[in-house]
């Protein structure tokens, strides 16, 4: 039974995605994953999964993607048409320093981040929260040559939350301020809406949202970042540790503020914001304070550009 601080709808949507995540799955020899059974092409995905060869890294070129081992291709799904993404992150450590290449290969052993994409991508699906829909995951190849895959869809977008914001503060200057304004209240929305539905996604910044094609349209991505809640805590102290998402909320102190005010739906109280500043400034990482303190005395502190506006992501 559920303790009475549980909320419903975080229990319910973690349960749905272990349900789904079970039902899916697909292991022979050294494939291992899952496909949604969501979906309305399992042939076309299971067979792109028997197809794709680990060795093979030509055709991922050319794509930009925050991590040096991920890498992107962009397709129509053979047999079915629509066009989707394929994200894969190498397992393998050649050519890297040993302390690297000791952290990758902790990192094969303890975590598969196309697993935990796929499934971040579920929670927010479920929970109603735009991302990019996702169709499976697996990975290949022994613990030290393991490379695992992330397959969803593609989603029509401008720009990511922080290039948008940058694009029409260039091209039209202070009068963008009203679009910029409900962009960011947009993306407070959503991360509410998260919150409130058990998830978190542990890196809330503007370039881990999508600006969809129907312009206010926000859909959160970089989905290996969101675990579940912490639902089984009363709710002053899980709103405390949900905070803990927004410590690089990549805007200025005001622009901060006007987050915050959008998250809670309210005014910012100083409870709320000495509870942001902590997590932002450090939280329970005592070497993120202590960079924090040495940038501050060699003046390479977090400074916003000069000229530019408050919702100007820096």
């Amino acid at each position: 039974m559920l303790s009475k601080h549980t909320d419903p709808d975080g229990a319910r949507v973690w349960h749905l995605v272990y349900q789904l995540s079970k039902a899916g799955s697909i292991q022979k020899g050294d494939l291992q994953g899952c496909l949604n059974p969501q979906t309305d092409c399992p042939e076309a995905l299971l067979n792109l999964v028997k197809s794709i060869d680990p060795g093979f890294s030509k055709v991922f070129s050319g794509y930009e993607t925050g991590r040096t081992r991920n890498t992107l291709q962009v397709f129509p799904l053979p047999g079915d048409g629509r066009t989707v993404v394929l994200k894969k992150n190498s397992g393998r450590t050649a050519g890297l320093v040993w302390p690297r290449k000791v952290e990758v290969l902790l990192r094969n052993i303890f975590k598969n981040y196309a697993r935990t994409a796929f499934q971040g991508s579920l929670a927010l699906h479920i929970a109603d929260v735009p991302t990019p829909k996702p169709l499976a995951w697996w990975s290949k190849g022994s613990w030290r040559t393991k490379d695992s895959y992330f397959l969803y869809e593609d989603l029509a977008a401008k720009a990511t939350l922080s290039k948008y914001l940058q694009k029409i503060w260039q091209e039209k200057g202070d009068p963008a301020a009203k679009e910029a304004s409900d962009l960011i209240s947009a993306m407070a929305h959503l991360t509410r809406k998260m919150h409130a539905a058990g998830i978190r996604h542990g890196d809330i910044v503007t370039h881990n949202f999508l600006v969809c094609d129907n312009n206010s349209f926000l859909a959160l991505i970089d989905t290996d970042h969101v675990r579940p809640g912490h639902v089984f805590l009363p709710e002053p102290v899980r709103r405390f540790f949900d905070l803990r998402c927004l410590r690089r909320l990549d805007l200025s102190p005001f622009g901060q503020r006007y987050f915050l005010s959008g998250y809670f739906n309210r005014e910012v109280r100083w409870a709320d914001w000495l509870a942001f500043r902590f997590w932002y400034l450090g939280g329970f990482g005592f070497r993120r304070w202590l960079k924090r303190f040495r940038k501050f005395l060699t003046g390479n502190n977090r400074k916003q550009p000069p000229g530019v506006p408050w919702w100007y992501p820096y």
